[in-house]
């Protein structure tokens, strides 16, 4: 990435501009990063920003990207229901995070999908008590096909699904990476 490119990815009215009226933006293959994603969750927490799907597939994002859209999530003003992060490098500390932000309160989130990312059991077994646990919790639908989540981790999440309190109503885990059994 330049530097022309990593100074407006870095800057919060560039993205506030972009999507302060939007209520839906399409990032996939823009390679953000951390960085970028960073700036963005920034901008998610402005009172004027009405976004509520971001689709941010294939950008390198990590850890540290996800613990900060996770914070963003937690605060009163993002309105974010839709977030779709597939095909990144999360794992189970950024899956943590974005577990611990929908226990929160302010998290609108109906619809996450992590799907092709690095979540392993731990990831999958945090996620699942993060639903079990939250009684605020809007969460409908959650996607982890093609992590190393594990028969344990996959245990774990088909657990909750059948707890009569429980809103999913739709987990995909699709294929497990065998290899990561």
């Amino acid at each position: 990435m330049g530097q022309e490119t990593e100074r407006v990815i870095r800057s919060k009215r560039y993205w506030l501009s972009r999507i302060a009226q939007k209520t839906s933006i399409d990032l996939r293959g823009n390679d953000i990063g951390d960085a970028g994603l960073k700036t963005l969750a920034e901008a998610l927490q402005d009172p004027y920003c009405k976004l509520r799907a971001l689709q941010v597939r294939d950008n390198g994002i990590g850890d540290a990207g996800a613990r900060a859209i996770a914070e963003a999530l937690q605060n009163k003003n993002c309105n974010l229901e839709i977030l779709e992060l597939q095909w990144n490098e999360i794992g189970d500390s950024g899956a943590l995070a974005l577990a611990n932000a929908l226990q929160d309160k302010h998290c609108k989130l109906r619809s996450l999908d992590l799907s092709g990312n690095s979540i392993g059991e731990r990831g999958a077994k945090d996620m699942a008590w993060a639903i079990r646990e939250a009684r605020n919790s809007v969460l409908t639908s959650l996607h982890l096909e093609y992590n190393g989540v594990g028969e344990a981790g996959a245990d774990a999440l088909a657990a909750i699904v059948r707890d009569d309190k429980c809103h999913l109503s739709s987990i995909c885990l699709g294929t497990i990476n065998p290899g990561k059994l």
